[in-house]
C-alpha cells in the first residue's frame, strides 16, 4: 500500500556536537530536502514491513537518568475529587538525543517518556520525535514513532496482533512492528514500533487532518468523565463544542432511542465494528470494557461524526476467569451500554461480532503468524525475559483456540443481559495516612499462611487513629511472573481487620526493592492495597491504595526461607 503524502526524504544531519543539548537549532523548513519541492512517494510502509528494526539511542547519563526515573503515580493520575472531568495534562519532558535506526545516524532528535500502566524506569517506552528541535529529519517518510516496552506483554506480539486483526475487519488501525533497542549501548530488549495517531494517519485514513481528534484516558461521555485529550487542532478550535454536544445527546438517550440518538454523533457502522472487534480480542483495556486505550476523531467528511481508533492493545488476547459478566460483550461505557439496552442495537452487535468470527478467525492462519512473529524474536529476547516468554505464547494461542467456543458458551441460552452497569468513578481521594513495620520467612505464595510472618500498623483514616492492634500475621515470597509479593493482615479492637498487601517492584523493569536507604513507595513501581472489612456485619466496607511515601528495607530475600523485614510510611487513598 502507498500512501499520497509528500515528504522530505531520508535526512542525517550531522553538526558534529558531542553533547546533544547544545546542538544549534536549524529553522529552514526545506533542510534535508533534495525533492526539488515536488512530493515523492511515501515510504513508510517499507520501515512497518520490516520484522524488525534496530535503534540505538544516545545521549548524556543524566539527562537518561533524568527521564526514565521521571514517574507518575496512580494518584498522580487519578487523585482527587472528579479526576477524570478535564484532561490530565502531559507529565513527562522532551530530551535531545542521537538515534541510529539500522545504520542511519539522525542528531538532536526528541525523545521523551510515555504511558501510565506501562511506565518503567528500567526500561521505559518512548515516543521519538526526529524533527522535534526545529530541523526537518525522517526516516523512510517518518519523522515520528513510538516504542512500547511490553512491560504488560511477555509475548511482545499482542499489540501487532491485535491491531493486525482490527485492519483486516476494515478499522482504520496504527501500524506495527518490532525492535531492538539499546540506550547508551546498553540492551534494552524487544519493543513494538507503533505508528503515531498524528496528521498523516488522519489524512491517510479519513482524506483530511482538519477534524478534532481525542484521546480518552478513563473517559466517556458522560459529564464526570469527560476529560478526553485534544490531540491536535487545539490553536484551531478548542472550544470542545463537539463534545459537549455529544455528552448532552448520549446523556438524553435511552434504551428505546439508543440507535437514533448514538446515530447523530457516532458513525454506527464503523462503532459496531470496533466495539466488537475489542471484544473480539478481548481488549478489557478498552473504550468497552475500561473507558480507556482509545482515539476518536470528529470526521470532517461525516459531519463531524465520531470514529474510533484502536489503542494500547498490550493486554489483550487473555482467557477469561472472572465470572461477573457475559464472555460475549464488553458493555461498562456509556455507547455500548446504551446500544446493548437497545435489542436491535444488540443484534447489530453479535451480527457484526459473527461476521468478524466467519471472516477472519480461522486458527490455523492465527496460530501461524504467532509463530512466524515469535520465532524471528526468540533470539533478541533478553535473558531475563525467556523464562516468561515461551508460556506466555502459549497462553495466547491457547486464547486463539478456544476464543470462538468461550463467546458461543456465553451465547448458549441466547443473547446475555448486560447487568454489571456503567463503570463507576475510579477517582482517588486522600483518606488518611499508614505507616508499618512487616517481618516474615518467606515461604512462597502457593499457601496462605500469615502465621510466617508479623505486621504492625498504624492508620489515621478521615482524621481517626485506629484502636490498638490484637493479632497480625504476615507471608510473602516470589510470583511466577517474576516480582514479589507480601500479604499481611491485622485486626483491631473495634472490630475491624485490615487485608494489606504490597507488590514490590518488577526487577525487569524497575530497580529492585533492596536494603541500604528508603526507596520511594510509588505506584506503578511499588503498589499497596489495603481492604477494610467490618466484622460486625461481616463485609468489606472501604479499599484504599497505598502511594506517595518511602519504603525501607532492612533484611530483603524473597527465596524459599529468606528473611524480609521493612518498614514504610505512605498515604491512604480511598478508592
Amino acid at each position: 500500500m502507498f500512501r499520497s503524502v509528500a515528504f522530505a526524504g531520508i535526512v542525517c544531519l550531522s553538526l558534529g556536537c558531542s553533547q546533544p543539548d547544545e546542538a544549534p537549532l536549524i529553522e529552514d523548513d526545506d533542510a534535508g530536502s533534495d525533492s526539488g519541492g515536488l512530493p515523492e512517494i511515501d515510504r513508510s510502509d517499507e520501515f512497518f514491513s520490516q520484522d524488525i528494526i534496530n535503534i540505538d539511542i544516545n545521549l548524556p547519563e543524566d539527562r537518561w537518568d533524568e527521564l526514565r526515573t521521571t514517574f507518575r503515580s496512580r494518584v498522580d493520575l487519578l487523585g482527587g475529587e472528579n479526576c477524570s472531568d478535564t484532561p490530565y495534562g502531559k507529565a513527562f519532558d522532551w530530551v535531545q538525543a542521537n538515534i541510529e535506526i539500522d545504520g542511519s545516524l539522525y542528531e538532536n532528535v526528541g525523545i521523551r517518556k510515555k504511558g501510565f500502566g506501562s511506565q518503567s524506569t528500567l526500561k521505559p517506552s518512548l515516543k521519538i520525535d526526529l524533527g522535534r528541535y526545529g530541523f526537518k529529519q525522517e526516516h523512510l517518510s517518518l519523522d515520528r514513532f513510538i516504542i512500547n516496552n511490553n512491560k504488560s506483554d511477555d509475548t511482545e506480539i499482542r499489540q501487532c496482533f491485535s491491531y493486525w486483526m482490527m485492519e483486516k475487519a476494515g478499522l482504520p488501525t496504527p501500524r506495527c512492528t518490532f525492535a531492538t533497542a539499546t540506550v547508551n549501548g546498553e540492551d534494552l530488549g524487544v519493543f513494538t514500533v507503533v505508528e503515531e495517531v498524528k496528521e498523516s494517519f488522519l489524512e491517510t485514513h479519513f482524506g483530511s487532518s482538519s477534524g478534532n481528534l481525542y484521546e480518552g484516558e478513563s473517559n466517556d461521555f458522560r459529564s464526570a468523565f469527560m476529560g478526553f485529550d485534544q490531540d491536535n487542532n487545539e490553536e484551531v478550535d478548542s472550544s470542545r463544542a463537539d463534545l459537549e454536544r455529544a455528552r448532552e445527546i448520549l446523556g438524553a438517550a435511552n434504551a428505546d432511542n439508543a440507535l437514533e440518538e448514538v446515530a447523530k454523533v457516532v458513525d454506527l457502522d464503523s462503532f459496531y465494528t470496533h466495539w466488537a472487534g475489542e471484544v473480539l480480542i478481548w481488549h478489557r483495556d478498552g473504550y468497552a470494557g475500561n473507558l480507556n486505550n482509545f482515539f476518536f476523531y470528529a470526521d470532517p467528511n461525516d459531519d463531524g461524526r465520531f470514529k474510533f481508533i484502536p489503542w494500547g492493545t498490550d493486554n489483550t488476547m487473555r482467557n477469561e476467569t472472572r465470572t461477573t459478566i457475559p464472555h460475549s460483550t464488553l458493555a461498562f461505557s456509556l455507547i455500548p451500554n446504551l446500544l446493548y439496552s437497545n435489542p436491535e442495537g444488540r443484534r447489530r452487535f453479535y451480527e457484526t461480532l459473527d461476521s468478524m468470527l466467519d471472516e477472519h478467525w480461522d486458527e490455523e492462519v492465527l496460530n501461524q503468524w504467532i509463530d512466524e512473529k515469535t520465532s524471528f524474536l526468540e533470539p533478541f529476547i533478553r535473558e531475563q525475559d525467556v523464562a516468561f516468554f515461551q508460556s506466555e505464547v502459549d497462553t495466547i494461542k491457547e486464547t486463539v483456540n478456544v476464543r470462538k467456543q468461550v463467546i458461543g458458551d456465553a451465547r448458549l441460552y441466547g443473547e446475555p443481559l448486560w447487568e454489571a452497569g456503567l463503570r463507576g468513578e475510579i477517582c482517588r481521594v486522600e483518606a488518611g495516612t499508614i505507616e508499618g513495620e512487616v517481618t516474615l520467612n518467606a515461604n512462597g505464595l502457593g499457601v496462605v499462611d500469615y502465621t510466617a510472618g508479623l505486621a504492625s500498623y498504624s492508620f489515621t483514616i478521615d482524621g481517626s487513629e485506629n484502636a490498638p492492634q490484637i493479632s497480625s500475621g504476615a507471608f510473602g515470597g516470589q510470583h511466577e511472573l517474576g516480582f514479589d509479593r507480601v500479604v499481611t493482615i491485622a485486626e483491631y479492637e473495634d472490630d475491624r481487620r485490615f487485608f494489606i498487601s504490597f507488590i514490590m517492584p518488577n526487577p525487569r523493569f524497575f530497580e529492585p526493592f533492596t536494603t541500604g536507604g528508603a526507596q520511594r513507595f510509588i505506584s506503578t513501581a511499588f503498589s499497596g492495597t489495603v481492604i477494610e472489612r467490618d466484622l460486625t456485619i461481616n463485609s468489606n466496607t472501604d479499599r484504599y491504595d497505598i502511594d506517595h511515601g518511602t519504603i525501607t528495607g532492612t533484611e530483603i530475600d524473597f527465596s524459599i526461607g529468606g528473611q524480609v523485614s521493612f518498614t514504610f510510611e505512605a498515604k491512604l487513598y480511598r478508592r
